[in-house]
C-alpha cells in the first residue's frame, strides 16, 4: 500500500494471531496496521477453507434466474477474499449485464464484449486518503491527517475466448494464477548497499571524486510499476517505474496547485509528479486487449498540471497529484531508458533493470517475468540499525529475490457471455454461484462425483443422484456376498440375489430350524422311474426334498438322459461301485443358481456324514471301550475247565441263593483263579490306568475279606467259590458301569454333524447298469425308489404308515373323559368292578432278547434308559395285574411255594434241592435237566417252564428253570379230561365192584348165586341205564367244551398276538411322539428367541431413522432439530422434553409432541 507508513511488519509465515501493546510503550503505525492485516488474513483464510470462490444464494453478486445468470449488487468471494459489488448509480442498472458498465469500483471501465467472453471478479485492496475522502481528517484536529483507509475493490472484468479450448485454457490459468490471471507480477528484486567511499556529483563534472559521508534515512522506500505495455502475444514490452523514499505518501488536489504557496509547499527539488484520478487508481492490474486502461501521467513539473492522454480520463482533468523521487521507462527489447526523471539512475543490463541510489542499488530481474501495473517492492531503511540491517528488502532472503509485495489480485470466474447475453450455467457453476449458508445446505448444492457410471453418469449433485434412486433397478445395485455364503457365489447384483432367493429358500433362521430340528431327505413325492429298460433316460415325479444344509427345495417332475450327466456329477468310478455294492445311488441336489442337478455315487457319498441314533452312538461308545473278550479266554479251556468256569458264573448270577452253598475245590480254584486273572489283565490292558487301579483295589479288598485260608473243610471250599464268583462280579459290574457311562454320555441329543461341502446330495433311489467307457453311465437295467433312498422321518410320513394315533386315543378315552357315571346308592361292588375292569388291565411284557454270548455277561438287565421303540401313550405301572412276572416265593414253605408257582403256570418238579444237604447244587440241577452252556437265572421264567425249588432251613430261597416250556398258561388236554371223568365215574358205588363176588354167566352147577328181589334188580338196571345216558351226555358235553376251548384258545392267541403287536406299535409311537414334542418345544423356544431378537432389531433400526420420518409435514421443525445436532429418533429420546420444547418453539411444536411421535413410531 502507498501511504505514510514506517514499515509493513505483517509476516504471514509467523502465523501471529493478534497484537498486544506493552504497558506505557509507544504506539506505532506499523503495530496498528499489522493488527488489521492479521485479522484480514484470518478472514480470508476462513473464507478460503469454507467457500473458496463463489457467490451466496442470498445477496450474491450473481442472481440465477430462469433465463440464466445475471449480475446483481451483492457479495462475491474470490479465493477467500470477500468483495461487495456496487453500482455507481443510485439505481440498479437494467438487464442481466447492465451492472457491468456501471460499477462503482471500476469507473470508465471496459465495454461489454460482443464475442464470447468469460466474466470474472477481480478483488484487490487500494488505499484511500483524506485528500480523496475529506471525512478521514477530523476538523477538530484542524484537518490533520491521522490515518488512511483501504478499500476492497470489487471489479467485474471480461476475458474473450475463441472456442471451448480457449475457455478451458482461461479457466486453467485462473485456477493456477498464471497468464491473464496472475495474482501479482513475478519479477524478483535484489538490493545491494552502495560503496560509500566514492560518490559521483552529477552537478560538478569536473570533480570525479569528493569526500562524503552519506547516511541512510529512516524511511520506507518504494518502487512501483506505473504503466505496462504489451506486445501482440501479451508479454510485457516496456515498463514505467517510479520510486519514492516516502512510500509515495505525498498527494495533493490538482486544484490547489493554482495557489503558489500550496504549490511550493508540495514541490521538492528533483522530484517527479504523478497526475492521477479515481479512474487511474481503479484500473490497476490486467484488462482484456480490447480495452485501454486509464493510466496516470508522470511529469517533472507541477505547473502546469499535466493533461490526460487524448481521450483519457473520460475527458476530465486529473484530480490529484502524487510525488515520487524519480521515474524511468524500461524498454524490455533492449532499447535505451526513456523518460528518466528525478533522482536516482535506472539502467538496463540485458533483461535486468538496475536502479542506483545514494545508499543502495536495486536490481529487477525482468526476463520472462509477468509485470502488472501496481506491482511494488519495498525496502526498509533504518539509520540506527546494525550495519547488516540498515537496508532490508521486504520479502527477500538476504536482500535477494523478493517478489512484488502487491497489489495482490483475487479472481472468481462467474459465467460466460455470447453476443452480449449470459449463457446457461452447468450444475457445478450453479452450486458455486448460489451457495447456501452452511446451516442449510440443500442436496442440490452438494457436488456428486459418480463412480457408478452405469446409473449415476448424468448426476452432478446429490439431489440428482437421490432422485435417480427413485428409478433404481435391482440389476444396477451391486451385491458382494460375504465370505462363506456359498449360496450367492457368483452373484454380482441385488437382482441376481433376489432371483436366486426365489429358487432356493434363503431365510437363515428357517434354514437353521430345518437343519437342527427336522430330518433331512425326501419329504414327499419324488418317485424315480425308468421309461424304457436298457436306456439311459430316467424320469421322476414332483415332490420336495430337504438337504443336509437345511435347504427346502421343491422338485418339479422331469426327466433326464444320464448320458448327458456332467463328469463332475459322477462321484467315484461307476464300475467299482457296481462291483462292490451291486447298485449305484441316484441323488438330487441344488447346483449353480439353485438349478436341480442329478448325481451318481456310492452309498456313503450319497448319505454324507454319519448322523447316529442314540442306540448307535451308545453301541459305538461301548465298542470303543473294547469289552472283555470272554470267548477268547473261555474257548481254549478243556471241557472240565469250562464246567468249572460255568459253575463260578452261575454262582455269581444266582448270588443270593447259591453264594456260600456251592463248593470249589482247591484244584478247581486254580482254574477259576487263572481265568479271572486273565480276564482282569484283559480289562486292565484296555481300560484307563485309573480304572485298572480301581479294579485291582476291589479285587484286593475281596481277597482280604473272603480269604479261604481263614476257614477249614467244606467251608473253605465254599469260600473259594464265593471269592472267585465275587471277582467275576467285579469285572461284570465294571463293564456295566462302562455301559452306563456310555448311555449317560450320549443321553443328550447332539447337534447335527457338519453338512460338509456342497453339493448336498439327497439320495432318491438306486439303479443297476453296465457303465460305459470313460466312467460314463451305461444302459440301465433296473431303477428302484426303495433302495439307497433317504426318506425323511416326518409326522406326515408317520401318519401315512401307522395311521392317526390321535383318533384311537380319543375313541379309547371318550367314555371315560366325556361321560360322568352316576355314583351308586347301592351295590358298591359291581360299580368298583366296572372301574377296576376299565382301568386295571394286564400289560404283557416283551420277551427279553438273549445276549450273543450266553455266558457273558453273567447277568442281564433290561434297558432302563429311553427306548426309541417305547410306548407313545403313557401306561401306568399296574404291577398288581401284570402277568409274566417271576413270583416271589422267598422264605415260603415248599408246599405254599409249590401252590403259587403252579398257579402262575409253572410245572413244578417233585424234586426239591436242599442247599443244606446237597453237596453241589449245580450238579443236582444238571441231573434234573438244567441247561448247560448258559447261566442259570439269566433268562426270565415263563408260564409252562419246568422249575425246581431250592430250599435252606426248610424255606424256599429261590427256583430255577430246568426245562423251557411253551411260554403259555397250560390248558387241560382231551386225555386229561377223559381221565378226570373216568375218575369221577370210578368213584360211583356199583354192585360187584368190590371184586369179592362174581356172576356165573354159564349157569354152571356148584356155583352159589346170590338171590336178589326182582324189584331191586329192576331198580339197579334202571339206575345203570341212567348212568350210561349221563356218561354219553357228559362225553358229548366234553367234546363240545373241548371244541369251544380250542376256538377260544385260538382266538385268545390271535388276540394276544395282536395285543402284543399293538403294544409294540404304541411303544414306538409314544417314543416318537415324545421326541417330536421335545423337538417342537425346542423349535418354539428358538422361534420365540428369534421373534424377540427381531423386535429388538426393528426398534434399533427405527431409532436410527432420521428425524425427517417423524416431521414430514413440518420440515422447519426437522431443520431446527438438525441444527442442534439431533439427527435421529434415538437422539430425540435421549434429549429432555424441556430442551426439545425450547428448540421446537419456533416451529410450533413442543417436546412432549415430538417425544410422543417418536415413541409411537418405535412401538408401531
Amino acid at each position: 500500500m502507498k501511504g505514510s507508513n514506517s514499515r509493513f511488519s505483517h509476516r504471514p509465515q509467523q502465523r501471529y494471531s493478534n497484537t498486544a501493546h506493552v504497558q506505557g510503550g509507544m504506539v506505532t503505525d506499523a503495530d496498528l496496521t499489522e493488527a488489521g492485516q492479521i485479522h484480514m488474513a484470518r478472514d480470508e483464510a476462513q473464507n478460503t477453507v469454507t467457500v473458496a470462490s463463489g457467490t451466496p444464494v442470498d445477496g450474491g453478486a450473481v442472481a440465477i434466474t430462469p433465463e440464466g445468470p445475471a449480475l446483481a449488487p451483492g457479495w462475491v468471494i474470490a479465493e477467500g477474499k470477500q468483495g461487495d459489488l456496487r453500482a455507481a448509480s443510485d439505481t440498479t442498472p437494467a438487464g442481466a449485464l447492465g451492472l457491468f458498465a456501471d460499477q462503482a469500483d471500476l469507473p470508465l471501465g471496459p465495454a461489454l464484449p460482443e464475442k464470447p467472453a468469460l466474466l470474472y471478479a477481480d478483488i484487490w485492496e487500494r488505499p484511500v486518503f483524506a485528500m480523496q475522502d475529506p471525512y478521514l481528517a477530523d476538523p477538530g484536529l484542524h484537518g490533520a491527517e491521522t490515518t488512511y483507509r483501504t478499500r476492497t475493490m470489487t471489479q467485474i472484468k471480461s476475458a474473450r475466448f475463441e472456442d471451448e479450448d480457449g475457455l478451458k485454457s482461461l479457466l486453467e490459468q485462473l485456477t493456477q494464477g498464471k497468464g491473464a490471471f496472475a495474482r501479482t507480477g513475478s519479477a524478483l528484486a535484489s538490493v545491494k548497499p552502495k560503496n560509500t567511499e566514492i560518490a559521483v556529483d552529477e552537478c560538478d563534472p569536473c570533480a570525479d571524486q569528493i569526500d562524503i559521508v552519506p547516511t541512510v534515512p529512516n524511511a520506507l522506500f518504494r518502487v512501483e510499476a506505473i504503466r505496462v505495455t504489451r506486445d501482440a502475444a501479451g508479454r510485457p514490452a516496456s515498463v514505467q517505474f517510479a520510486w519514492s523514499h516516502e512510500n509515495a505518501a505525498a498527494i495533493e488536489h490538482t486544484a490547489a496547485l493554482t495557489d503558489e504557496t500550496a504549490r511550493d509547499a508540495f514541490a521538492r527539488a528533483k522530484s517527479v509528479y504523478e497526475f492521477f484520478s479515481d479512474a487511474t487508481e481503479a484500473q490497476i492490474g490486467r484488462f482484456d486487449t480490447d480495452h485501454k486502461a486509464e493510466r496516470p501521467v508522470l511529469s517533472a513539473t507541477l505547473d502546469p498540471v499535466a493533461d490526460p492522454e487524448p481521450g483519457g480520463n473520460g475527458g476530465d482533468p486529473f484530480s490529484h497529484v502524487r510525488r515520487w523521487d524519480g521515474a524511468a521507462t524500461v524498454d524490455l527489447s533492449g532499447g535505451p531508458i526513456k523518460k528518466a526523471m528525478g533522482t536516482g539512475k535506472m539502467t538496463l543490463s540485458g533483461q535486468t533493470a538496475v536502479l542506483t541510489l545514494d545508499s543502495f542499488s536495486m536490481e529487477l530481474a525482468l526476463k520472462d517475468a509477468e509485470i502488472l501495473p501496481g506491482d511494488y517492492w519495498l525496502v526498509e531503511l533504518r539509520r540506527f540499525a546494525a550495519e547488516s540491517d540498515r537496508i532490508r528488502l521486504v520479502g527477500g532472503t538476504d536482500n535477494k529475490n523478493a517478489p512484488p509485495q502487491g497489489i495482490r489480485h483475487h479472481f472468481c470466474a462467474l459465467f460466460t457471455i455470447e453476443s452480449g447475453k449470459p449463457q446457461a450455467l452447468n450444475d457445478a457453476d450453479t452450486r458455486r454461484l448460489s451457495f447456501p449458508p452452511l446451516t442449510d445446505i440443500p442436496a442440490t448444492h452438494i457436488s456428486f462425483d459418480p463412480e457408478c457410471p452405469d446409473f449415476f453418469d448424468n448426476a452432478e449433485n446429490v439431489a440428482e443422484a437421490l432422485n435417480s434412486l427413485c428409478d433404481l433397478d435391482a440389476s444396477q445395485v451391486a451385491y458382494h456376498p460375504s465370505e462363506g455364503c456359498e449360496r450367492f457365489d457368483g452373484v454380482k447384483t441385488v437382482h441376481e440375489a433376489l432371483e436366486k432367493m426365489c429358487k432356493v429358500q434363503d431365510d437363515t433362521a428357517i434354514t437353521r430350524v430345518l437343519r437342527l430340528m427336522m430330518d433331512w431327505g425326501v419329504i414327499c413325492g419324488i418317485r424315480v422311474t425308468l421309461p424304457k429298460r436298457f436306456s439311459t433316460m430316467i424320469g421322476w415325479t414332483g415332490g420336495t426334498i430337504l438337504n443336509r444344509a437345511g435347504q427346502l427345495i421343491d422338485v418339479k417332475a422331469g426327466k433326464f438322459d444320464l448320458s448327458q450327466l456332467p463328469p463332475e456329477n459322477i462321484h467315484g468310478k461307476l464300475n467299482e461301485i457296481m462291483e462292490k455294492e451291486g447298485e449305484i445311488c441316484l441323488s438330487l441336489a441344488a447346483g449353480k443358481d439353485d438349478a436341480l442337478e442329478l448325481h451318481l455315487s456310492d452309498r456313503k457319498t450319497a448319505f454324507g456324514p454319519t448322523d447316529r441314533t442314540y442306540r448307535e452312538a451308545v453301541d459305538a461308545c461301548i465298542a470303543g471301550r473294547k469289552k472283555v473278550d470272554f470267548g477268547k479266554v473261555y474257548r481254549p479251556l478243556k471241557p472240565a475247565e469250562g464246567k468249572i468256569v460255568e459253575s463260578v458264573l452261575n454262582v455269581w448270577a444266582n448270588r443270593k441263593s447259591l453264594e456260600g452253598a456251592v463248593p470249589l475245590s482247591e484244584q478247581d480254584a486254580k482254574v477259576a483263579k487263572a481265568v479271572n486273572k486273565t480276564l482282569v489283565q484283559e480289562y486292565a490292558a484296555q481300560a484307563t490306568p485309573e480304572r485298572a487301579d480301581e479294579i485291582q483295589k476291589l479285587i484286593a479288598l475281596a481277597e482280604a475279606e473272603m480269604n479261604p485260608d481263614d476257614l477249614r473243610g467244606a467251608a473253605r471250599d465254599r469260600r473259594r467259590m464265593q471269592l472267585e464268583a465275587t471277582k467275576i462280579g467285579i469285572l461284570a459290574n465294571a463293564e456295566e458301569e462302562d455301559r452306563s457311562e456310555c448311555e449317560c454320555l450320549h443321553l443328550l441329543p447332539p447337534c447335527p454333524p457338519d453338512a460338509g461341502k456342497a453339493p448336498y446330495l439327497v439320495p432318491v433311489g438306486c439303479l443297476k447298469m453296465d457303465p460305459g467307457g470313460n466312467n460314463r453311465p451305461g444302459a440301465i437295467a433296473e431303477l428302484c425308489a426303495l433302495c439307497c433312498r433317504k426318506q425323511a422321518l416326518t409326522w406326515r410320513a408317520h401318519r401315512y404308515f401307522f395311521g392317526s394315533q390321535i383318533d384311537n386315543l380319543f375313541a379309547k378315552n371318550q367314555d371315560r373323559c366325556c361321560s360322568v357315571p352316576d355314583k351308586p346308592n347301592v351295590d358298591i361292588g359291581p360299580w368298583l368292578d366296572k372301574w377296576d375292569d376299565l382301568l386295571f388291565k394286564p400289560i404283557p411284557r416283551p420277551k427279553p432278547v438273549p445276549e450273543p454270548d450266553p455266558l457273558w455277561p453273567p447277568k442281564y438287565r433290561p434297558d432302563v434308559l429311553y427306548d426309541p421303540s417305547g410306548p407313545l401313550v403313557y401306561q401306568p405301572d399296574l404291577s398288581g395285574k401284570v402277568v409274566n412276572v417271576k413270583p416271589d416265593v422267598t422264605r415260603l414253605p415248599p408246599a405254599t411255594a409249590n401252590e403259587i408257582l403252579t398257579g402262575n403256570g409253572f410245572d413244578v418238579s417233585k424234586d426239591v434241592i436242599d442247599l443244606d444237604d446237597v453237596g453241589n447244587p449245580l450238579v443236582k440241577i444238571a441231573e434234573l435237566g438244567g441247561a448247560s452252556g448258559e447261566v442259570l437265572g439269566k433268562r426270565a421264567p415263563e408260564p409252562g417252564d419246568k422249575v425246581v425249588m431250592m430250599t435252606s432251613g426248610g424255606k424256599v430261597v429261590d427256583f430255577v428253570v430246568i426245562q423251557k416250556g411253551s411260554g403259555k398258561l397250560p390248558y387241560e388236554t382231551d386225555a386229561q379230561t377223559e381221565l378226570r371223568v373216568e375218575k369221577v365215574i370210578s368213584k360211583i358205588d356199583l354192585p360187584g365192584r368190590d371184586g369179592k363176588a362174581g356172576i356165573d354167566t354159564d349157569g354152571g352147577a356148584g356155583v352159589e348165586r346170590p338171590t336178589l328181589p326182582t324189584a331191586e334188580l329192576d331198580a339197579f338196571a334202571k339206575r345203570l341205564d341212567e348212568l350210561v345216558v349221563m356218561k354219553s351226555e357228559t362225553e358229548t358235553e366234553v367234546i363240545r367244551l373241548t371244541e369251544d376251548r380250542n376256538k377260544l384258545a385260538a382266538e385268545l392267541g390271535t388276540l394276544q398276538a395282536g395285543l402284543r403287536k399293538s403294544m409294540e406299535d404304541l411303544d414306538q409311537i409314544e417314543s416318537r411322539r415324545a421326541e417330536s414334542e421335545r423337538t417342537i418345544a425346542d423349535a418354539r423356544t428358538e422361534l420365540e428367541s428369534m421373534r424377540k431378537a427381531q423386535g429388538e432389531l426393528v426398534v434399533s433400526l427405527r431409532n436410527e431413522q432420521p428425524v425427517d420420518v417423524l416431521l414430514a409435514d413440518n420440515p422447519d421443525a426437522a431443520k431446527l432439530l438438525r441444527s442442534k445436532g439431533i439427527l435421529t429418533v434415538a437422539d430425540i429420546q435421549k434429549n429432555p422434553t424441556t430442551g426439545l420444547t425450547a428448540i421446537l418453539r419456533r416451529a410450533g411444536m413442543s417436546g412432549t409432541e415430538i417425544k410422543g411421535l417418536a415413541t409411537e413410531f418405535i412401538k408401531r
